[in-house]
């Protein structure tokens, strides 16, 4: 997963995917069948963990715009070293990789659980008062693509950067309330 992220799924070579897993060649087609399928099963870790980290207490929070703060820090501390200062995973994925239905169905997951996450604490946050019900459709659709610049910030400009944007964000969205 690490070796995808980080490099990309075109610059990722056979020799660097056995050395990350301590696997030969061999046992790789075995095991995975191809790249591509080692590619599935890493964008599938991947989400499980994009999920327990920050999409179950985005969904599942009881504070509303409280909520979506805490997922914009969470967003913006995982930026700043290891893997997440290299972005997302899923937003990394060049246009090269979207020519799998298993890679664009994987993508479209990651989108509606960012999507649906936001919509449930935006809807929380509607009803304890903390924002209008008018414009939840745009303020949903804003924080999906916020949650995607972030990532690709992360991976083009820096976790600097990133950083920084997502503390806008955190701004904006204060300021909602």
């Amino acid at each position: 997963m690490r070796i995808f992220w980080t490099q990309g799924y075109e610059s990722t070579t056979t020799a660097a995917l056995e050395e990350a897993t301590s696997l030969s060649r061999s046992s790789l087609l075995n095991t995975f069948g191809s790249k591509e399928e080692l590619l599935l099963a890493a964008l599938d870790r991947y989400l499980a963990l994009f999920d327990e980290v920050l999409m179950q207490p985005l969904r599942e929070g009881s504070r509303g715009l409280e909520d979506i703060d805490r997922f914009l820090s969470t967003l913006r501390a995982l930026k700043s070293s290891g893997s997440g200062a290299a972005g997302c995973l899923v937003v990394n994925l060049s246009p090269g990789s979207l020519a799998s239905s298993g890679v664009r169905a994987r993508m479209d997951r990651y989108l509606d659980a960012l999507s649906d996450g936001f919509g449930a604490a935006l809807r929380r946050a509607s009803a304890r008062g903390e924002v209008p019900a008018a414009g939840m459709v745009a303020r949903r659709r804003l924080l999906v693509s916020a949650a995607v610049a972030i990532n690709w910030t992360a991976r083009v400009e820096g976790p600097l950067a990133a950083q920084r944007l997502a503390d806008a964000v955190r701004a904006q969205v204060r300021d909602w309330a």
